[in-house]
């Protein structure tokens, strides 16, 4: 994906890249309006965002599945205009069991426009205690 033909732009951010175990991980999902003109996104639920967090060879350890409801809604951003999204990871797989340490994951940030998605990644280490 580039700016060069996308209007809109994401960001995936932590607040840091180390974290012990068990510590909550805040996450933030930026989108930005990088073009000239006002950028519109269509949406067919609630969501605009959500995570999911991977092993770096791509397997996904845990996605954030929040309630949406069905609801077809715009959001339109304007030249240089950014939205964020924020998130909490608490170091939990898809069965609420702390993830493995140390270790390194992949956060990928997605915005869920219809009908493309954008996404976003950051990488951050969970540590040993």
């Amino acid at each position: 994906m580039s700016p060069a033909w996308r209007p809109t732009w994401p960001s995936g951010r932590t607040d840091r890249q180390d974290y012990v175990a068990g510590e909550p991980i805040p996450l933030r999902v930026l989108l930005t309006n990088v073009s000239g003109a006002p950028a519109t996104l269509s949406f067919s639920t609630s969501c605009e965002a959500i995570f999911d967090v991977e092993y770096p060879f791509g397997e996904t350890v845990f996605h954030y599945d929040p309630i949406c409801f069905e609801v077809f809604h715009d959001r339109t951003l304007q030249p240089g205009q950014t939205v964020t999204y924020t998130f909490t990871w608490r170091q939990v797989d898809d069965f609420g069991q702390q993830v493995g340490y140390p270790l390194t994951y992949l956060i990928r940030g997605i915005i869920l426009d219809n009908p493309s998605v954008h996404e976003a990644r950051a990488g951050i280490r969970i540590l040993s205690p």
